[in-house]
């Protein structure tokens, strides 16, 4: 039932990858030919600012993952290989910009999960600033930003 609702609204499901053995799951599904239209995975990388609503002032790394960096992106682009499954990373209780993993991804074709929920750092941002940010971001490496109206077909549903 979920799967056709998801389908008449033209849903797309996201899945929240916290840990390797997350997308190894996403992609037994990929393989079986059993994945959603419209699925992308989100790679949350664990930021020093603790994960949203566990405190997190002690600066230590939020308590699951792999930390924001380069080594840790390679790690999950070569376990997807060849597949085409769109993708994004998001620093969980860090600065996706600031920690340098948003222009990594981007440069790499991924995309950025950008927002309040996730950020932690010395500023106090809007949403907007930190879309702002990322829109630059974006541009400045020759990427162009998906215009909402044109998410649905930029994830299959066209």
């Amino acid at each position: 039932h979920m799967v056709a609702m998801r389908e008449q609204h033209r849903l797309a499901p996201t899945f929240a990858i916290f840990e390797p053995t997350f997308l190894h799951t996403v992609l037994a599904y990929y393989n079986a030919n059993r994945l959603p239209s419209g699925a992308w995975l989100k790679f949350y990388f664990a930021g020093h600012g603790g994960y949203p609503g566990t405190g997190g002032g002690d600066r230590r790394p939020a308590p699951f993952g792999l930390p924001p960096t380069e080594k840790a992106l390679d790690a999950y682009l070569e376990i997807i290989g060849a597949c085409r499954i769109p993708w994004g990373v998001s620093a969980m209780g860090g600065d996706v910009v600031a920690c340098g993993i948003a222009e990594l991804a981007l440069r790499r074709g991924g995309h950025i999960h950008i927002g309040l929920e996730a950020y932690a750092g010395p500023r106090q941002p809007t949403n907007a600033e930190l879309i702002d940010e990322v829109v630059s971001l974006a541009r400045s490496v020759g990427r162009t930003p998906v215009h909402h109206r044109e998410c649905a077909d930029f994830l299959g549903f066209g």
